[in-house]
């Protein structure tokens, strides 16, 4: 039920610097570097007190954001998730994670928190971050305003590229290999591609055009980074928003612009990798594929094949918390492993059979509750595209930066859920 007017968090005025200082500790904790940087010399990756550096980031920051926030207007939370029709799945989810550590513990696992801390990381994310974004008056504005942030963010390392600086992958220069800088940029061009087709009349020219060159920018550095998994999920969130945007009967000749710059942003890649090269790496979609653009096809292959050996195994309870499997058909790659290139059977590896099912249901009902409203639609093609992509990759919330991402991404939904819950309750009134 609709909380009632007087119980909704007052709103303060809008304060431009509030909303900078939002993005700027948005951008601290989800970019502090490669994910996969093996250089133990690298700040993040220190254990200062034997605690990862990035977590005592986390918790520093949290600790101030608490104080800043402690003084805001009360925001129930588990009542905007129960609306949003999440709140039991969180709660069954953790239950889950508990039996999980339990089981992790009775079979001596060696690394405990390893597979779980992050998602204490993004609870912790939703709670602050909503709190902070509820008493904002330009709380509507948060997903723009972090497009544009991770779009531009991604625009040095365009121009590295440009510059002949790039990383080599496969034979070929490619912009950035690490997956939060892919996963966030995918978000930013969403995003614009969304707001494109469908504007909003409240958005300053700027702003538009700030968000625009966002898109275009985060589009090219995941098209050059040379990685499926990512241009899957470009592909895929440009194709659901503008298949929301047509059913909004939104677009009009926005729409074929729209077209027609995804068509131009794809023929520039193409120009710039070469059409061998691209024509190569999407024909090794097929996992029969071989040749130099399919070399790890194989491997990836029987990873899922060693790691469903294991959930045979296992399949009503998983391995647990914080162990590893030896390998059977990568072992030239990796005698043993942790994580497994699909997500949902990750989620079954550690968590069983439930954990798996939660994690589906989790996600179907975020896209729902997202799609209720065209102010979070974003939200949801973002989400879908993920899922689908992370079919081809690994768990997204194995990633101490994914997880504060998805953390913010669940909070602008929560404070912008006033306006989605709204927006059925007609529908719920002639039902009932």
């Amino acid at each position: 039920m609709l909380a009632p007017s007087h119980a909704r968090p007052r709103v303060a005025a809008a304060r431009p610097g509030s909303e900078v200082l939002f993005v700027v500790v948005a951008l601290a904790l989800t970019w502090l570097g490669t994910e996969f940087g093996t250089n133990p010399s690298v700040w993040y990756r220190q254990t200062p007190f034997g605690v990862p550096a990035n977590f005592l980031l986390f918790f520093l920051l949290a600790a101030i954001v608490t104080t800043f926030v402690a003084t805001m207007p009360r925001f129930f939370l588990a009542r905007r998730l129960d609306q949003l029709g999440l709140w039991r799945w969180i709660l069954i989810g953790w239950a889950v994670v508990g039996l999980a550590i339990v089981l992790g513990v009775l079979r001596n696992a060696p690394q405990l928190f390893a597979d779980w801390r992050n998602l204490l990381v993004m609870g912790i994310t939703v709670a602050l971050a909503s709190k902070w974004l509820a008493a904002q008056a330009w709380r509507r504005y948060v997903l723009v305003d972090l497009a544009i942030a991770y779009g531009l963010a991604a625009l040095p390392a365009l121009v590295s590229y440009f510059l002949g600086q790039g990383r080599i992958v496969l034979g070929v220069q490619t912009t950035v290999f690490d997956g939060t800088t892919l996963y966030t940029a995918g978000f930013s061009a969403i995003t614009a591609a969304w707001y494109t087709l469908r504007p909003e009349p409240t958005y300053s020219r700027s702003r538009v055009i700030w968000l625009r060159v966002a898109g275009v920018g985060a589009s090219l550095l995941i098209l050059l980074s040379f990685r499926r998994s990512f241009w899957l999920l470009w592909i895929i969130g440009l194709t659901v928003a503008f298949f929301l945007a047509f059913r909004h009967r939104g677009g009009g000749i926005r729409l074929y612009l729209g077209l027609v710059a995804v068509a131009l942003l794809m023929t520039i890649a193409t120009v710039a990798v070469g059409t061998e090269a691209i024509l190569g790496r999407l024909g090794s979609f097929l996992p029969s594929a071989s040749g130099q653009y399919a070399v790890t096809n194989e491997d990836h292959v029987n990873d899922i094949i060693d790691a469903w050996r294991v959930i045979g195994r296992e399949p009503l309870l998983g391995l647990g918390i914080g162990s590893t499997y030896e390998t059977e058909l990568i072992a030239d790659w990796k005698e043993e492993s942790f994580e497994v290139h699909n997500a949902v059977l990750h989620v079954w590896l550690k968590f069983g059979i439930v954990g798996a099912a939660i994690y589906v249901i989790f996600h179907l009902q975020w896209v729902r509750a997202s799609l209720r409203s065209t102010a979070t639609i974003p939200i949801a093609a973002f989400v879908i595209a993920e899922f689908l992509a992370t079919t081809f990759g690994t768990w997204p919330y194995g990633s101490f930066q994914m997880s504060v991402f998805h953390g913010l991404l669940i909070a602008a939904l929560v404070v912008n859920s006033d306006r989605a819950i709204e927006a059925v309750r007609p529908r719920a009134a002639i039902a009932g």
